[in-house]
């Protein structure tokens, strides 16, 4: 059992006697002071996943041939995705395939590093683009990953000699998510959990020390997280299949709140049952 301190994260002297910050409320009594955190959580199963891809072009002699070599692949890359997004979602942002330019710079390439270093082209134009979609079907994504290395590969393999221009793109890993609505429940639902967990460690307090006037005086802003869970069955059963999907998020949600209650000292001596 871990010890009284860790769940209500209060001080506590010896011989059980409460401790507390003397302060005068607008009675003009001795208060002290406690200080808990509440924590609480909520989750739910996937319900999307994101996939984001980087297009870059490099070595190009001007500007223009810098972007339009990347738009080429760029809007290949777009074609395949499109074929994955949800019919729905002319009606819905989360689930549309969006573009984004990115740097179009004149800069000297180069390779390795220290004494491996070596220059690929100087002063030449790069061009970059990232791209990202959202599908639900989430038996679909080994196919769509297949798919589009295929297109990266095809255009990696006509690649020039390095030196002279070259486009390319990378894939990153897949991020499981959730709706925007569905966010926003979990953290209210997270809130009221650690509210309902502060109360309860007050009432633990409050039966064992026998407190007077409890009053809340002070509370923190709200703190989350989000964590993604995996069960080790699942991955087990997954393993010859890309990728592994977690089987929960969870919110997690903290609140620090401060109670002020009537001193010890005022109620001739109170003492904590503990």
């Amino acid at each position: 059992m871990k010890p009284i301190s860790t769940y209500l994260a209060a001080t506590l002297v010896a011989a059980g006697t409460i401790s507390g910050s003397a302060m005068a409320d607008e009675d003009t009594e001795k208060r002290g002071l406690i200080e808990i955190s509440g924590y609480g959580t909520a989750s739910a199963e996937p319900e999307l996943v994101r996939i984001s891809l980087h297009v870059m072009s490099r070595c190009n002699n001007t500007s223009i041939e810098a972007k339009d070599a990347n738009a080429v692949l760029a809007n290949e890359i777009i074609d395949v995705l499109r074929k994955y997004v949800p019919e729905e979602s002319a009606g819905d942002d989360t689930f549309r395939v969006v573009a984004d330019p990115g740097s179009n710079v004149r800069q000297t390439e180069t390779e390795g590093y220290g004494e491996s270093l070596r220059v690929i082209c100087e002063r030449k134009w790069r061009a970059s683009e990232h791209i990202s979609a959202a599908i639900k079907k989430f038996e679909d994504l080994p196919a769509l990953q297949d798919e589009l290395l295929r297109v990266i590969d095809k255009a990696v393999a006509a690649a020039p000699t390095k030196g002279a221009s070259q486009t390319w793109a990378e894939l990153d890993s897949p991020w499981f998510d959730l709706m925007p609505a569905t966010w926003e429940r979990l953290k209210n639902e997270a809130q009221s959990n650690a509210l309902a967990n502060a109360r309860h460690k007050v009432a633990v307090f409050e039966a064992s020390c026998n407190f007077s006037g409890l009053r809340l005086i002070r509370v923190s802003d709200p703190k989350f997280t989000a964590t993604r869970s995996y069960d080790k069955v699942a991955m087990a059963a997954a393993a010859t299949s890309t990728p592994v999907k977690p089987n929960m998020i969870e919110v997690s949600s903290q609140f620090d709140f401060v109670w002020s209650y009537l001193e010890a000292s005022s109620l001739g001596g109170q003492r904590c049952a503990f």
